[in-house]
C-alpha cells in the first residue's frame, strides 16, 4: 500500500512540473518588445558617388634653355606669381654676341659681292650688243650675280640665327602662372641638352582634376546617352563637386571636359578630366582631392543602418510577418549610402515592415508591438 501511495505521489508531482512547465512555455512565447517598425517604401534618391583625383593646372610649362652657356642672373624664387614675358633668367650671351658680329659682318660681304656682280654685268652689257665680246662672258657674269645674290640671302639668314640664339639668353616666362622648382644655381652650365628643367610655369587660373571610373560604370554612362556623340556625352553630364584634402568641400564647381577613349586593361578603367576654376590660386599643382558626381536613382528603398546587423559580412534586417512575429533576412546593399541609410538592392520590398531600432534585443519569432 505504500508504494501504490508512492507512485501516486510521483505521477501527480510530474504533472504539475509539467503544467508549470507548459505554463511558463506559453509564457516565454506571448512575450513581446515595444519597438520602432518601419514599412519600406519607393523614393527618388540623389547620391553623390566619390573618386580620389590628382589635380594640376591648366599648363605645366617647363621652362628649358635653348641655348648654351652659363646662368648669368635668376630673377625669380620658387612659388612666385608671374606675368607672361616676365624676364626669369639672363644666360651668358658672349659668344652668342660674337656670332651675330661675325654674322653681320658676313652680310655686308655679301651685299658687296652682289654689288660687284650688278656692276660687271652692267660693264660687259654694252660689249655684247656692240658684239665685242661673246653672250658667254655675258651669261658667266649673270651666273655670278645669282651666286652673290644667294650667298647675301645665307648670309642674311644666318644673321637671323644669331639673332634669335642671343634672345635665347633672355629667358622670359610663356604664360602667367606660378614658378616651380630651381634646381640650378648662379653660375650653372645649362644648354638645351641639359636633362632638367630651369624651372617650370604651372597657369593655375583654372585646374584640372584627374580621376578614374570602372569600365561598368562607363558603360552604364554610354548606354544612358546611346546615340550621342562625345560633346554632346559631356554636355549632359552634372556638374561635379570638389573636397579639397582638409575636407572642406570647394565653393567652385566644375564640368567634366575630356573622358579618355581607351579603357586600362590592367586596371579597367577609364581617365576622366574635369575643369575647375581657380580665381583665388587656392588650389596648386599636386594637389589631391575627392570628386564627387551627382547621381539619381529613380526608385529605391531605403534601410536604416540602425535597423541592421551584421553576421559573417553579411547584413541583416528583421522583418515582421503579419502576426507581427520577427524573422531575420540578408539584404544586399549599393555600396554608396543616402545619409545614414543604406539603398537596398535585394532581400526586402516595398511593403515590408521590419525593426528600425532596438535590433539588440531581437530574436527569430518574438513578438514587435
Amino acid at each position: 500500500m505504500n508504494f501504490k501511495n508512492q507512485l501516486i505521489f510521483v505521477a501527480i508531482a510530474v504533472m504539475i512540473f509539467t503544467s508549470c512547465g507548459s505554463e511558463q512555455q506559453k509564457q516565454q512565447q506571448s512575450k513581446s518588445l515595444d519597438l520602432k517598425t518601419e514599412s519600406l517604401g519607393i523614393t527618388k534618391v540623389e547620391i553623390k558617388q566619390q573618386y580620389a583625383a590628382s589635380i594640376e593646372g591648366v599648363q605645366n610649362i617647363e621652362i628649358r634653355p635653348q641655348t648654351s652657356g652659363f646662368i648669368e642672373s635668376c630673377n625669380i624664387i620658387e612659388g612666385q606669381e608671374v606675368k607672361k614675358g616676365q624676364v626669369l633668367f639672363t644666360i651668358n650671351s658672349e659668344n652668342q654676341k660674337q656670332s651675330l658680329r661675325a654674322a653681320e659682318a658676313l652680310v655686308l660681304v655679301a651685299e658687296s659681292n652682289v654689288e660687284k656682280a650688278q656692276l660687271e654685268i652692267s660693264q660687259v652689257k654694252p660689249l655684247v650688243e656692240k658684239g665685242i665680246i661673246g653672250e658667254v662672258e655675258l651669261a658667266t657674269k649673270r651666273s655670278n650675280l645669282s651666286a652673290a645674290i644667294a650667298q647675301l640671302e645665307k648670309s642674311k639668314a644666318d644673321r637671323k640665327n644669331a639673332k634669335e640664339n642671343l634672345s635665347y639668353t633672355i629667358v622670359r616666362s610663356p604664360v602667367n602662372g606660378v614658378v616651380g622648382d630651381l634646381p640650378y644655381k648662379l653660375g650653372s652650365l645649362v644648354s638645351s641638352q641639359t636633362p632638367m628643367p630651369l624651372t617650370t610655369v604651372t597657369d593655375i587660373s583654372s585646374v584640372y582634376a584627374f580621376f578614374t571610373q570602372t569600365e561598368k560604370e562607363l558603360l552604364e554612362l554610354n548606354r544612358g546617352t546611346r546615340g550621342m556623340s562625345q560633346e554632346e556625352r559631356l554636355k549632359v553630364m552634372p556638374d561635379v563637386s570638389l573636397m579639397l584634402s582638409d575636407g572642406i568641400m570647394y565653393e567652385h564647381s566644375g564640368r567634366v571636359v575630356a573622358i579618355n577613349g581607351l579603357v586600362n586593361p590592367r586596371t579597367g578603367s577609364v581617365s576622366y578630366k574635369a575643369e575647375f576654376p581657380n580665381p583665388d590660386k587656392l588650389i596648386r599643382t599636386g594637389s589631391s582631392g575627392i570628386i564627387k558626381i551627382p547621381s539619381a536613382i529613380e526608385k529605391a528603398i531605403l534601410v536604416p543602418q540602425a535597423a541592421t546587423y551584421e553576421l559573417q559580412g553579411k547584413l541583416f534586417v528583421y522583418v515582421l510577418d503579419q502576426e507581427n512575429k520577427a524573422s531575420s533576412r540578408e539584404i544586399k546593399v549599393n555600396s554608396l549610402k543616402y545619409e545614414d541609410k543604406y539603398i537596398v538592392e535585394a532581400g526586402v520590398k516595398p511593403g515590408d515592415k521590419i525593426v528600425a531600432e532596438g535590433i539588440i534585443k531581437v530574436h527569430d519569432g518574438i513578438m514587435i508591438n
